[in-house]
């Protein structure tokens, strides 16, 4: 009988040993994740039978029978658990996984109860308790998780993968662990109630013959047939997994190839020119089209650093641009810069550069793509200056006089400096004209405007305004009275005959009107006034000579306002009406700030004020076009984008451009509402909207 308790704990010492020796952990199936359950049960249980083994040699111990008692308490437990979660892990319906739950443990509990109310010796009760209640329910609820399991979770992948053998192991543990619930659960220590009176192991052996140990004992190694080959499922998946693990990792590694001889071909047909440099800047692969920019063969250009490349003064911006790359700042860097080519030429690129991602604390390197926008520049340089140069003269036209006498005004707004402006208007070039001819009207304007170039400074501005008249914007003077000299050889400078074609001479003077900021004008309109007012007094004292403004901008406290808003400019829309005539208020504001020289904060906060009540005024219009289908609405709308965009880049007050901005800002305000607000109002009117 020794011999039959030793191979029964050993066959349970061998599930456990089985279970855990067989890989699960990358398992999708949630049996190897309770698997360990039942190697809980077989080493427990095969300490319970050794402890048996031991009785029987050694005599009995009632400490040792705690012990077996814990023992069996505790791998019926396991058992129990394991059959548990097992028909969990099946997809039961709702209410038999709520049964599954708590339930299930109150109806054991209630049973041990039972028993220990039934039989005297807590012993006897413990055991028998433990056998009905966790052993023989924990094996049926295993034997039935067994079935189900593989029809729900395992059935599928046997027949996809060649597993068609892991049925008969599912029926084989199904099998063995409902015959061990009966042998192992309902065979139990004779006792006086019912079922124990009736169905124990005396009972047992008298009835079969077979001693119910050994019976335990064949379940034991049966099951861990089974369940050793239900393991083997798991070492196929994880073969599977490795397999396709090495064909995506060969996968890749092709595709990596792959791409990387796509990235090479990529930049050495693009039609710019790319390349990669090393974190310090150094070519390292650069394509055909980089070395027709740069004027270079391959071999000279690799392994040069880029920045020898670039124009002197532009390697500066470089530098940062890469750096602000090398410290994670950007991602990418755009810039227009020069660079110089092998045989000395300069040209103009339009370069990106981005940085590839790199280890940890280590710098990247760079991708660079250049374009050549030579053409492009030269095209744009021409565009700009054909708009801002007299043609006839090539001096600054009307356009970019008002743009740097802005400038200028701001400047000294700032530096507390002067401008100076002279008017200048030709005396007897119309006779000249008219008895020469427009050939020899426009040899005089050019060796005017020629002399005059030779009279001021070079930081000094001469424009052509238009016809004979001229103009001269001196920026920086520290006083009023540095414009004389000027003023004197502009006239000096037409002292002498000037040829016209076919030999012939003529003479011809001019009158100058001369204005100083902010001593005659704090505005740039007011400051033309006093300069055109100035030069009509040349004029009449004589022609040739020069005057001064007389003119005094009025103090702050007594200053009237710079537009005035009156009944002209009403369009009979009351709205609207009040509407403008807040805009005229924050204009005002606004230039009566600049014109105090109020901090730029200052100046930026009025701004702001203006472009967000210009933004509601306009909403305004819109909602009211559009209410009554007013059928200009389109290009009102559009006129009043115009002017928010001017308004939304600060109205140039980054730029120096706040006097200019602001002169628009009236001229726009006063022309749209005599132009287009006051046609809007007569329809409004007529459709019922005053």
């Amino acid at each position: 009988m020794d011999i039959v308790f030793f191979v029964y704990g050993l066959s349970f010492f061998a599930l456990a040993l089985v279970i855990l020796a067989q890989p699960r952990r990358e398992s999708r199936h949630e049996l190897a994740a309770i698997i360990w359950l039942l190697a809980g049960f077989g080493f427990v249980h095969c300490m319970l039978e050794w402890l048996d083994l031991w009785t029987i040699v050694r005599g009995a111990d009632p400490a040792l029978d705690i012990w077996k008692l814990a023992c069996l308490l505790v791998s019926f437990w396991f058992l129990f658990e394991f059959g548990r979660r097992l028909l969990l892990a099946a997809a039961l319906t709702p209410l038999a996984r709520r049964l599954l739950g708590a339930p299930a443990y109150a109806a054991a509990a209630l049973g041990f109860l039972l028993e220990f109310w039934l039989i005297p010796d807590w012993m006897l009760a413990g055991s028998i308790a433990s056998r009905y209640f966790l052993g023989f329910t924990g094996s049926t609820m295993a034997g039935a998780g067994f079935l189900r399991y593989f029809r729900l979770n395992i059935r599928q992948q046997a027949e996809a993968s060649g597993l068609a053998w892991a049925r008969k192991y599912f029926v084989l543990a199904a099998f063995t662990f409902l015959l061990y619930g009966i042998v192992g659960g309902l065979v139990v220590p004779p006792a006086g109630v019912f079922p124990a009176n009736v169905i124990n192991r005396d009972s047992f052996l008298a009835a079969c013959g077979v001693p119910v140990q050994l019976l335990r004992a064949a379940c034991a190694l049966l099951a861990t047939i089974a369940v050793g080959n239900i393991l083997r499922i798991f070492a196929a998946e994880t073969g599977e997994r490795l397999r396709i693990s090495l064909a995506l990792a060969e996968g890749r590694s092709r595709e990596l190839k792959e791409s990387e001889a796509r990235f090479r071909n990529t930049i050495e047909n693009a039609p710019i020119g790319m390349a990669i440099t090393t974190p310090e800047g150094r070519f390292m692969q650069v394509n055909h089209a980089l070395c027709d920019i740069l004027g270079y063969d391959r071999k000279e250009l690799e392994q040069r650093p880029l920045l020898e490349t670039v124009h002197p003064e532009d390697r500066a911006l470089c530098i940062v641009n890469i750096q602000r790359l090398q410290n994670g700042e950007v991602n990418a860097c755009k810039a227009e810069a020069r660079f110089v080519r092998k045989d000395g030429q300069v040209i103009w690129v339009q370069s990106t550069v981005s940085s590839e991602k790199a280890d940890a604390g280590a710098l990247p390197h760079l991708i660079v793509q250049i374009e050549d926008i030579t053409e492009r520049k030269r095209s744009a340089e021409f565009v700009w200056h054909q708009a801002n140069f007299d043609r006839l003269t090539d001096l600054p036209n009307r356009s970019l006089f008002f743009d740097r006498l802005a400038k200028e005004l701001s400047h000294a707004r700032r530096s507390g400096k002067h401008v100076v402006l002279l008017l200048l208007d030709l005396d007897g070039f119309k006779p000249v004209n008219d008895s020469y001819g427009h050939e020899a009207g426009d040899a005089v304007l050019k060796t005017v405007a020629r002399r005059w170039l030779g009279c001021v400074r070079g930081t000094d501005s001469v424009a052509r305004l238009g016809g004979d008249e001229f103009a001269v914007i001196m920026g920086g003077a520290e006083a009023p009275s540095d414009a004389a000299a000027v003023a004197d050889k502009l006239l000096r400078a037409l002292g002498e005959p000037i040829a016209l074609p076919g030999g012939q001479e003529c003479r011809i003077g001019v009158s100058i009107g001369i204005a100083v900021y902010p001593g005659n004008a704090t505005e740039m309109d007011s400051l033309l006034t006093a300069a055109d007012a100035a030069m009509y007094q040349s004029k009449a004292r004589g022609r040739n000579t020069c005057s001064y403004s007389d003119a005094v901008p009025p103090a702050a406290s007594e200053a009237a306002e710079w537009i005035m808003f009156d009944a002209s400019h009403l369009i009979g829309v009351p709205s609207i009406d009040e509407q403008h005539r807040q805009l005229v208020r924050l204009v005002n504001e606004l230039n009566r700030a600049i014109a105090s020289k109020d901090s730029d904060m200052a100046v930026r906060r009025r701004l702001d004020s203006l472009a967000e009540f210009t933004r509601l005024h306009f909403e305004t219009e819109h909602r009211l076009m559009e209410q009554y289908a007013y059928p200009g609405a389109a290009a009102h709308d559009l006129e009043h984008e115009r002017l928010l965009e001017v308004l939304r880049h600060g109205g140039g007050l980054n730029q120096g451009n706040e006097l200019l901005a602001l002169q628009n800002t009236k001229d726009w305000l006063l022309g749209h509402i005599m132009h287009a607000d006051k046609p809007l109002g007569a329809f409004l009117k007529q459709h019922g909207a005053a």
